[in-house]
């Protein structure tokens, strides 16, 4: 029978020792970890709150097509939507613009952008078409984005087409994409003589 409570004492006495340890590495009876524990755990909630207040940045992927406006049905299907940088007095240019939130890497759509937050410029140009989201590449379509044309008056001097689109999403991010984003004079958007 000793040998039975003096088993017990020896185990309460080492396990007193190891039960207190582990409360204070738990911070429950050393007011000390206390505080160092609310700072870690203000720190991420910090951080998680500026991430909400400042939302991550976008960018503009844009490129000019020929657009299918006034062409023949054999010209849709060699030219429609085929990436070009020289059009004629005439003819027809399109813009296909995606919206890309750099935190997911997704194209935004109407439920993040309103049409009328893009502003397109193209100078001598007044009629450039309000931009709209809608799905393309046939039926089925095989992706969405956002699009305009413009049809190049026939006085419109030759020469680079200098235009400009910035849009400006509904929680306030901001950009802007323009013909002259690659210093490549020769891949921007030009007006050429009609032959």
């Amino acid at each position: 029978m000793m040998d039975r409570k003096w088993r017990w004492s020896v185990l309460g006495v080492l396990a007193l020792p190891a039960l207190a340890m582990t409360l204070i590495a738990c911070g429950g009876g050393d007011k000390a970890a206390t505080p160092a524990a609310t700072a870690d755990t203000k720190a991420p909630a910090a951080a998680a709150t500026a991430a909400k207040e400042k939302p991550a940045p976008i960018v503009l992927k844009v490129d000019t097509v020929w657009s299918s406006k006034g062409m023949t049905d054999a010209e849709k299907t060699a030219k429609s939507c085929v990436q070009t940088s020289r059009v004629k007095p005439g003819e027809t240019i399109g813009w296909r613009v995606k919206v890309i939130d750099t935190a997911t890497g997704k194209a935004l759509d109407e439920s993040a952008i309103e049409a009328a937050a893009f502003k397109i410029t193209v100078p001598g140009a007044s009629d450039v078409p309000a931009i709209k989201y809608g799905d393309h590449g046939g039926k089925p379509p095989t992706d969405s984005f956002w699009s305009t044309w413009w049809t190049v008056p026939d006085k419109q001097p030759t020469g680079v087409l200098p235009w400009t689109i910035s849009v400006t999403t509904k929680d306030g991010r901001t950009a802007e994409a323009k013909n002259d984003t690659f210093n490549v004079p020769s891949s921007w958007l030009t007006v050429v003589a009609k032959s």
